[in-house]
């Protein structure tokens, strides 16, 4: 289920931010799960909240969290522009 999935993400996050270890990659996981499920609001905040970790990320997880980030920042289907 993917409410109890997102409960798993933000423990993995906590443990391992407890135990002074990296929480980007486990971050990056649960981004790309609220945005294949349809929560790009919350997968944006969660990109900013990691923002800080990114410089110091491989190549391939700052790629990963760029794309995720324009993937996030696009308009939903059915919103209106403002004019």
């Amino acid at each position: 289920d993917d409410g109890e999935r997102m409960l798993v993400f933000r423990r993995a996050i906590r443990i391992a931010a407890a135990h002074g270890q990296p929480t980007l990659s486990i971050r990056l996981r649960l981004v790309r799960h609220l945005l294949d499920t349809g929560h790009p609001a919350e997968a944006l905040a969660e990109l900013r909240a990691c923002r800080g970790d990114v410089p110091a990320a491989s190549e391939d997880d700052r790629t990963w969290w760029a794309g995720m980030l324009e993937e996030a920042s696009q308009p939903e289907p059915d919103a209106t522009p403002d004019r």
